[in-house]
């Protein structure tokens, strides 16, 4: 492979949207987002983390006590961020994993509740090198919530974990699916947006 610093990436900048689970999206990046997409505004400075996990269980035999299989319990991609703008009712309710209620005119926060399947769109934008990257997770919602602190010396922050759950994608499994297209503006891509890869299991 040749060296070629141009194929570097740094997310100068991004988005974090979601959309209702099973929605039509025409694939690519600079394809229309699905009806219903919401985007959640500002992210803290930290960006995005991405984490592959891959949990495994290894079955020893009884006589040797040597490993015979080695079988995968749970496959998993993890993306974490902060969302600043905490009262507003999208990112609430991405949060807190209801809908306002129309009476009290609060979130009913069920700490037994996950809120439901949504698919979400990470976009990263390199403005050196000119290009762009949408990370899909066709199937995610919250599994975790972080701390959320409460006091004079910094702003209220949902930092939020969004577990992509593996789903079939045109013949193919992926827990993510990510595309690539050229960067020329906040609006506009080079419309020739191609599969990177598909990272499943």
């Amino acid at each position: 492979m040749a060296e070629n610093a141009k194929e570097t990436a740094i997310a100068h900048t991004g988005s974090i949207k979601s959309a209702p689970f099973g929605a039509a999206f025409l694939y690519g990046y600079n394809t229309a987002k699905p009806t219903g997409t919401v985007d959640h505004g500002l992210a803290n400075s930290d960006g995005v983390s991405i984490t592959k996990s891959n949990n495994t269980t290894v079955i020893m035999a009884w006589q040797d006590d040597e490993e015979v299989r080695e079988t995968s319990t749970e496959a998993y991609i993890d993306y974490t961020f902060g969302l600043l703008q905490f009262v507003n009712d999208d990112n609430m309710e991405l949060a807190f994993g209801v809908t306002k209620n129309a009476t009290t005119g609060g979130w009913h926060w069920d700490a037994s509740k996950r809120g439901d399947w949504k698919q979400f769109f990470i976009e990263a934008i390199d403005k050196e090198n000119n290009f762009q990257i949408l990370y899909w997770l066709p199937k995610g919602r919250v599994q975790e919530i972080a701390d959320i602190t409460v006091n004079s010396q910094g702003i209220m922050t949902l930092t939020l974990t969004i577990r992509a759950r593996k789903i079939e994608v045109e013949g193919q499994d992926a827990n993510t699916v990510i595309f690539k297209g050229l960067w020329r503006d906040e609006d506009e891509a080079d419309g020739s947006a191609t599969t990177l890869s598909n990272a499943g299991n």
